[in-house]
């Protein structure tokens, strides 16, 4: 949390609006790659120690961005003492007054929540549903697992440049946030219909395709809506928490969902509607294109 902070302003502070989306794009490419050959690292490591030593040394690397980022200080003169009250009133948003940064950031509760139905429950859904290790014997689920989260990683890294690219030159974002979206809605419904390796492998393509279109875009639309340019590193931490906040709430949805009927699929599905009701809400943004 505490680099992410550090990290989200860096680009409405520093990137004219007309070169976010481009900027952001390229920015998503070590994320989405780093999901691949994170894997494949930690699946070169033998046994748990090693993995962790590898886990916890990698983040150093972030030093280096650090070090050669040239961030002017914020003179001492600006800088007000700290206050509790002041902290927690900063979390306080006024729809009233900021209406595009509520809906943004609402839009990226609801499509947090529909990503992480569709993804935090691979794993069993790969061991209890498909039965991965009695389909391909002598393979592991974390082998399939691995298998589905790089499809899904060279999806998202083919749009991700791309759409960011487009949404610069077109100055229209909300229709790209809206056909991502929608892209990844429809990526759910194939292993709720049919639940197989070929249809979870297809599911992959087409959720990692939205989310490359998404994933640039939404946050270079939400560079500009954020309520004051004085406070854009609060602003980028309350949008990236609604980013994050629905993996802590996505676990007992999915527990309730799953206990129901319709199992796994029920799953799919509320992912599927949950992630066209997150791209349905940008419409609300009336201030970006």
């Amino acid at each position: 949390m505490i680099i992410g902070a550090g990290l989200s302003p860096v680009v409405p502070d520093q990137v004219p609006v007309p070169q976010r989306g481009a900027v952001l794009g390229w920015a998503m490419v070590p994320q989405a790659g780093a999901l691949i050959v994170g894997g494949l690292l930690i699946g070169l490591g033998t046994g748990f120690p090693a993995q962790y030593a590898l886990i916890s040394g990698l983040p150093l690397l972030i030093l280096l961005f650090a070090l050669m980022m040239k961030d002017p200080p914020l003179p001492r003169a600006r800088r007000e003492p700290f206050s509790p009250r002041a902290f927690l009133d900063g979390y306080r948003i006024s729809p009233r007054a900021h209406p595009d940064f509520v809906w943004a950031t609402s839009s990226r509760f609801i499509m947090g929540l529909g990503y992480g139905m569709g993804t935090l429950y691979l794993p069993y859904f790969l061991n209890d549903v498909l039965h991965y290790e009695r389909l391909f014997p002598g393979r592991s689920t974390e082998d399939g697992l691995l298998i589905v989260i790089g499809v899904n990683s060279v999806a998202t890294i083919s749009t991700v440049v791309l759409s960011g690219w487009l949404s610069d030159r077109l100055g229209k974002r909300r229709m790209l946030v809206f056909l991502g979206g929608l892209t990844m809605a429809v990526a759910a419904v194939p292993p709720a219909l049919s639940p197989t390796w070929t249809m979870t492998l297809i599911a992959a393509v087409v959720l990692g395709l939205g989310y490359g279109v998404y994933l640039a875009v939404d946050t270079a639309l939400v560079t500009e809506v954020l309520p004051a340019s004085a406070d854009r590193g609060k602003g980028m931490a309350l949008a990236n928490l609604m980013m994050s906040l629905p993996y802590v709430l996505v676990p007992p949805i999915a527990s309730f969902v799953l206990e129901g009927p319709g199992g796994y699929s029920s799953l799919f599905l509320c992912s599927a509607a949950m992630s066209a009701l997150g791209a349905l809400l940008v419409w609300k943004v009336k201030s970006v294109r």
